[in-house]
């Protein structure tokens, strides 16, 4: 079996086949290509060597390049992911904690803490008062103390609850900031700078790295400006999909 070396169409790169195959498949890009030419054959004892070293070694680093790309997005998709919806979070839960601080420190000063008592007097007073002249003194009084006792007690399980739901917000907002820093430790020694901001989500991170994976796309800008053009075609479906729903409705009503 004899061995000549020629240049893959698509990337340039030198391959060695055997001379009596058609066709060809490139070992860096992927390629397939028929053999119909003649002088494409070139032996690579004709070519200088050091040549086609340089050709084969420009072809492999290319590949290389690539699957090193994929391999650095792939590794950093989820973390980057789990980062992106986790901020939203942080930022939503810590706001909540801040109110509920706010109402459990209105609760500990001295008239928060007066405030039970306070309402107990005001409702107690009220129905006492306005109590119905037809009971005796002792229903009225009852029936006064009663109403400021529950009064009393709504007061006391709002304050409760607002220290209740302060600590259930704490221990949420540890636990969502234990999540984000597992996940920043995890990017450590990778360059999340290769993947621009705007596409540092799941959906998108996951089209590139298949984009890179599949060898549809070489370069990282050429895997943003496939999603970009998939996003596009996209929102282009989507409404000539409600055009043609819009139409049906107007053609059924026609009918009707």
């Amino acid at each position: 079996m004899k061995l000549v070396t020629l240049s893959c169409p698509k990337c340039n790169a030198q391959l060695q086949v055997n001379e009596d195959l058609t066709h060809a498949i490139c070992n860096y890009c992927g390629y397939h290509f028929l053999i119909d030419d003649e002088s494409q054959k070139v032996d690579v004892r004709v070519k200088n060597a050091r040549e086609v070293g340089r050709e084969l070694e420009y072809g492999r680093r290319s590949a290389g390049s690539n699957q090193e790309l994929a391999n650095e997005v792939g590794a950093m998709m989820e973390p980057l992911a789990k980062i992106s919806e986790l901020s939203p979070q942080i930022d939503r839960v810590t706001k909540v904690v801040e109110v509920y601080k706010k109402k459990t420190k209105n609760d500990k000063s001295t008239f928060g803490k007066l405030l039970p008592w306070i309402w107990f007097a005001g409702v107690f007073v009220l129905f006492l008062v306005g109590g119905s002249a037809d009971g005796s003194i002792m229903e009225m009084i009852l029936t006064a103390l009663f109403m400021g006792l529950t009064a009393a007690g709504i007061t006391y399980i709002v304050q409760y609850s607002h220290k209740s739901s302060l600590k259930g917000s704490m221990n949420n907002l540890t636990r969502l900031t234990k999540e984000m820093e597992a996940n920043q430790q995890a990017l450590r020694g990778h360059d999340i700078e290769i993947i621009p901001p705007d596409y540092r989500n799941r959906v998108a991170m996951s089209f590139i790295h298949n984009a890179l994976i599949n060898q549809r796309a070489m370069t990282m800008q050429e895997a943003v400006n496939l999603y970009e053009d998939d996003l596009h075609k996209n929102r282009l479906e989507a409404i000539e999909a409600e055009k043609l729903k819009q139409l049906n409705q107007i053609n059924r009503s026609v009918r009707k």
